[in-house]
């Protein structure tokens, strides 16, 4: 019998979540770049927390929290047709799309990651990182803004390793922030895998087996592929099921009061600290309650911001209320650039947003010497800057950025469309036109004999 569940629902708001989550991921590694102090739940230990220390407001500076809402997200919408297939009993449909869809996510995910690659193999080519890796208050800017190589052939290895490297061992020395598209790209086909095992089962028994796989991940704390992929997927399940669209349609005060209040906690949650838990004691309370249920070996910070992404995603499926705020034009503008803006950022951010802070202004020199008094080295450092320049900075920046991914929406994206788009016709077209001329499976001599005459090439008698 089938499933039918009920109209297609408007799934605008994964887009406006998106969005947020990448402008969350750009304040965190501003950050990271000017204000790692915020990385603690107090300025010291002790000592009270300002206003921007305090929970939900310092989610801000947690960029890994929200890395996780992609993950998530990436579940819910990779499974959401299929599911949708399955459960209207278009088992073949779906089988059919996820063969396509797994070939286009592929390339829809390297081929933007190869461009951002490239761009920034130039900008560090040309000197662009030359100031954001001599500066003396960020660790972070200076591990993350390599130095020019000496030749031409070591730049050109050095691009194509970045290339290879960023798809194995998730490390690309000109942009370390694509990491995660590894991640995405693995729990993607990963969930597909799953999908066309479980296809045919009734909705029910395909969310057994994506629980059962959910439990298998958190048994060994599996934060980046695990578990956020197969609770996006569970999300998909419950999104479609009657049941839980007549709750989210209620409008009692109980049934709108318990998705708030799921996303309150799952912002509390989010704003888990990654340094110095032991200054507050919120965070310190909620560092041993992980080291309690959490499995042995998993870091605490990264299974709580599972847990807080979670609660958020599903309490935006359960209010309208939410998802009309998500499905705000604002929210989805910055969905559409949500992937622009993660591979372009952390480039423009150690170029151009440096170059403005530091122009015009020389560097102090610092000078080694020998224990005879003898000059070894001496190499340039920038301090932090004036407050005035870097709040203006990151004005101009906001806009490099905007304009930035508003260019590559215009001009990227539709090449790597196109591209996807003949790699798929050139690669499956010509041989989808052959498998339907005639049966390429053995069959019986007689069969072949009743065949026609050009179809008896391509059937083997047995």
């Amino acid at each position: 019998m089938k499933d039918v569940s009920m109209k297609a629902r408007d799934t605008k708001w994964v887009d406006g979540l998106r969005g947020v989550a990448s402008v969350f991921v750009v304040t965190s590694h501003l950050t990271l770049a000017f204000g790692d102090f915020l990385l603690s739940p107090a300025p010291g230990p002790g000592l009270t927390p300002r206003w921007y220390n305090l929970p939900f407001i310092r989610t801000f500076a947690e960029g890994r929290a929200w890395v996780t809402v992609f993950l998530v997200l990436t579940g819910f919408v990779n499974g959401l047709k299929p599911i949708q297939q399955a459960r209207s009993g278009r088992v073949n449909d779906a089988l059919a799309g996820m063969a396509s869809s797994c070939f286009r996510r592929a390339s829809r995910l390297v081929l933007p990651t190869f461009v951002a690659t490239v761009f920034a193999w130039l900008i560090c080519q040309f000197g662009g990182f030359r100031l954001a890796a001599h500066v003396d208050y960020s660790w972070w800017l200076v591990d993350t803004s390599p130095v020019p190589a000496k030749t031409m052939g070591a730049a050109i290895h050095g691009l194509f390793s970045a290339i290879y490297t960023t798809w194995t061992t998730t490390i690309d020395p000109y942009d370390k922030n694509q990491w995660t598209m590894y991640w995405i790209f693995k729990g993607s086909i990963t969930l597909y895998v799953v999908l066309l095992a479980t296809v045919r089962a009734a909705p029910y028994y395909r969310m057994l087996v994506f629980f059962i796989l959910l439990m298998y991940s958190w048994s060994f704390g599996d934060t980046l592929v695990g578990i956020p992929i197969y609770c996006g997927a569970m999300f998909t399940e419950l999104w479609l099921t009657p049941s839980i669209v007549r709750f989210s349609a209620s409008r009692q005060l109980l049934n709108r009061a318990i998705p708030i209040s799921m996303v309150a906690v799952g912002l509390f949650i989010m704003s888990f600290p990654s340094q110095n838990v032991q200054f507050m004691h919120w965070s310190l309370s909620m560092n041993n309650l992980g080291l309690l249920l959490f499995p042995e070996g998993t870091e605490t910070a990264n299974v709580w911001y599972c847990v807080g992404a979670n609660m958020i995603t599903f309490g935006v499926l359960l209010s309208p209320d939410m998802q009309a705020f998500f499905s705000h034009p604002i929210c989805l503008w910055l969905g559409k650039q949500s992937l622009p803006i993660y591979l372009l950022h952390g480039p423009l951010m150690r170029s151009q947003l440096m170059w403005y802070l530091y122009a015009f202004i020389p560097p102090q020199w610092v000078e080694q010497y020998d224990w005879g008094g003898n000059l070894m080295s001496a190499y340039p450092i920038y301090q932090y800057p004036a407050l005035w320049r870097l709040y203006s900075g990151f004005i101009i920046y906001v806009v490099a950025v905007g304009l930035s991914c508003h260019w590559w929406t215009l001009n990227v994206e539709p090449w790597c469309a196109r591209t996807t788009k003949w790699l798929e016709d050139t690669m499956c077209s010509t041989w989808d036109q052959k498998a339907t001329s005639a049966p390429v499976l053995p069959v019986r001599s007689e069969v072949v004999a009743a065949l026609p005459g050009d179809h008896r090439i391509m059937a083997l008698p047995i």
